[in-house]
């Protein structure tokens, strides 16, 4: 299957590694997969790996796969989800994607692993005065 996770302890989030072509049915299982992990919990981020798959290329697709989303509702009990990807056209089809889904899904695009990482750990809040 072109779709795997596994969740990091510290800190605490689930890595999505997606390669090559995948179908509907691959992110069907993958999420019903991560649902059923024990290690997953309600909340979770997520760093979705992107960098190898093979991408839509049109913004049907994008659509199409944003709207699946919303009516599944396989965005509720996720926290943030950061993309990685590999080129400017990936980007633009990722943040799209963002856009179209649950407006309540905090969603950002990178290209770079530790920028991707980053944006997913807890904020600390501000000093007082600072």
């Amino acid at each position: 299957m072109p779709v795997e996770h596994w969740v990091e302890e510290f800190p605490r989030i689930v890595r999505v590694r997606r390669w090559g072509p995948v179908r509907i049915q691959d992110d069907d299982e993958a999420c019903r997969r991560l649902r059923e992990d024990p290690r997953f919990e309600p909340g979770m981020s997520l760093l979705v790996d992107c960098r190898d798959l093979d991408a839509p290329d049109d913004v049907e697709a994008v659509k199409t796969g944003a709207n699946r989303v919303l009516r599944s509702g396989s965005s509720s009990g996720i926290g943030r989800v950061s993309f990685l990807v590999a080129s400017e056209a990936e980007y633009g089809m990722a943040r799209m994607f963002g856009s179209l889904t649950d407006p309540a899904l905090e969603t950002e695009v990178f290209r770079d692993l530790d920028r991707a990482r980053a944006w997913l750990l807890p904020r600390r809040p501000e000093p007082p005065g600072a």
